[in-house]
């Protein structure tokens, strides 16, 4: 029997887990990001998994950034976001990313999508963040780069502009030691050369 590569999908791993995948992304892996993406990172910026406003914070001290908007299904999320006027808002109340028909239109997604909630995966956030068009940048694990069968498509037909490299990331919230090696897998809408992989060097790893 031959095996196609493009078949293999990861085990589910859900036993033990947070039902709401609440691991939180220290804010040195947020700034990975900020310091690699430079003045592309511009415009609205929207977390749609903010949880506790770790990403939130460095997200909105970037230099180009000119709105923030923060959701989350969790009702205990910190939920930070600019209205028109530019006031900063701060609420509690629970938005369901993958249901909830949002009203404004982002520059950017900037998140660290759940590895899986209930029956939906990581893969599942990345295809409805791809919906709305704009510019992506999606905290996953290494392993989301293998062409499985849930999203070869994703990978071959838009491919990422560039993969960020992370040291493993010690995700806030979670039992114990549980460093995951992870990625920034980023979609620049308005970038057409071909994918960059680069490394983020840190000290302490």
């Amino acid at each position: 029997m031959t095996m196609n590569l493009f078949d293999l999908e990861e085990p589910p791993e859900t036993e033990g887990r947070d039902p709401l995948d609440r691991y939180y992304t220290p804010e040195w892996a947020t700034q990975a990001l900020v310091d690699y993406l430079g003045e592309r990172l511009s415009g609205g910026v929207w977390d749609p998994c903010c949880g506790k406003d770790w990403g939130g914070r460095v997200l909105r001290k970037a230099p180009e950034v000119e709105k923030f908007w923060g959701s989350d299904i969790d009702p205990d999320a910190l939920c930070v976001h600019d209205d028109e006027y530019g006031r900063r808002e701060f609420s509690n109340t629970s938005r369901d990313f993958m249901t909830t028909a949002f009203q404004f239109t982002p520059h950017w997604i900037v998140t660290n999508p759940p590895y899986r909630v209930g029956e939906l995966t990581a893969t599942d956030f990345v295809r409805r963040a791809r919906g709305y068009g704009c510019s992506l940048a999606m905290l996953l694990r290494m392993t989301w780069l293998e062409p499985c069968a849930d999203r070869v498509d994703i990978l071959t037909d838009d491919t990422p502009t560039d993969v960020l490299i992370l040291p493993r990331v010690n995700f806030i919230g979670a039992p114990g030691s549980n460093p995951c090696t992870s990625v920034w897998v980023i979609w620049d809408r308005l970038k057409k050369h071909p994918t960059r992989t680069a490394w983020y060097r840190r000290q302490s790893c």
